[in-house]
């Protein structure tokens, strides 16, 4: 199980660094979309600045525009020297503008031209990291593909056996357990600093800054208690496929009753949180494989079990529907997919009977 644990805690790895460069793909190639269009634009006024200038100085040529000083010396009437030099000056603010607007045009287009050029060279170093993640996905697919050779023919001669399974849930409801006593010990501590704060802010003193130590790497709760409530009949289930074992039927292999759903899908499948809330377990887990749980406050948890890929990482936000996960079959299971729990107060209950009808 180490061997296989180490495996799937790679792959996980990898699939969640190339789903964050993809992620950083898309922000670079939106952003050369801009760049393209800003050149575009830049070009475009560039060559009318460049059309102007043309025309002014075709108009000066055919109108033998005088000098400045020969007009004044020339003896004309007043008042015609004075309309040309209204006129000179119009036609010298003119070529002035369209000059100033063409070196800002000119200069704009540089700067794009630069900047898109860092771009496509950020994108070549994330399209080269690609290919080697990629390569080292390869690598540990093989060698997890081996591992659970393995452990499959092991367990062709011994089934699993009801004490494993037993010990699997101990584990889970352990954890799950602990965490809860985490966050509850760290909201008391929170209420406490408040009303200790309130009470120096009362008496004139200067409040303490908050608390930034991690407790067991478990964030700070801080979710509307009735929120995750009021989901009832209306949550969707995590992830597209067919629910093949329901909360509280016998399971095959030990008679034991199902804590959960398992919903049968295929291998890399998004998997989304079902509620908005807070990452406090991101691991590999031994009878669960790589393991999600994520805290909506009100002492409700959600479990994702067996996934492939795990996206997010303790102390992340998510939002309701945000993919957190792909399905897999990590953890030894036979079947991909993805095995799924909802928790109150550490105990769990049917999911189906939160789901909403379609």
């Amino acid at each position: 199980m180490d061997a296989l644990r180490k495996s799937e805690r790679a792959i996980s790895e990898i699939n969640r660094t190339l789903h964050d460069l993809g992620q950083q793909q898309q922000v670079l190639k939106a952003e050369l979309d801009k760049l393209h269009q800003r050149s575009t634009h830049a070009r475009e006024e560039i060559g009318q600045s460049q059309d102007t200038v043309a025309q002014l100085l075709k108009q000066r040529y055919e109108q033998g525009v005088p000098d400045v000083v020969p007009l004044l010396l020339s003896g004309e009437d007043p008042d015609d020297i004075a309309r040309q030099m209204e006129y000179l000056e119009i036609l010298a603010r003119s070529q002035s503008q369209t000059m100033l607007t063409l070196r800002n045009n000119l200069q704009a287009l540089a700067q794009v031209t630069t900047a898109r050029e860092q771009k496509l060279k950020q994108l070549a170093a994330i399209q080269t990291q690609q290919a080697a993640q990629r390569k080292r996905l390869q690598d540990e697919n093989d060698a997890r593909a081996k591992v659970v050779a393995s452990l499959s023919n092991k367990m062709k001669k011994q089934k699993r056996s009801l004490e494993s399974l037993q010990k699997d849930e101990k584990r889970l409801t352990k954890l799950v357990e602990d965490i809860a006593r985490v966050l509850a010990r760290r909201e008391q501590e929170r209420r406490a600093k408040q009303k200790k704060n309130a009470g120096k802010q009362a008496a004139g003193g200067a409040a303490s800054p908050p608390a930034v130590a991690m407790i067991d790497k478990v964030p700070e709760p801080g979710y509307d208690s009735e929120g995750f409530a009021r989901m009832k009949g209306h949550l969707r289930l995590p992830v597209s496929g067919e629910l093949i074992n329901r909360f509280g039927s016998p399971r095959s292999d030990t008679g034991l009753s199902w804590r959960g759903l398992f919903i049968r899908a295929p291998e890399g499948r998004e998997v989304k949180a079902v509620a908005s809330g807070r990452v406090v377990f991101s691991d590999w887990l031994r009878g669960f494989g790589n393991l999600l749980i994520i805290d909506h406050g009100g002492s409700y948890m959600s479990l994702y079990g067996g996934v492939q890929s795990l996206f997010a990482q303790v102390g992340d936000t998510v939002q309701g529907g945000a993919t957190v996960a792909t399905a897999g079959s990590t953890g030894g299971n036979s079947e991909s997919g993805l095995y799924f729990e909802l928790r109150y107060q550490s105990k769990p209950f049917d999911p189906m009977s939160w789901v909403g009808r379609p």
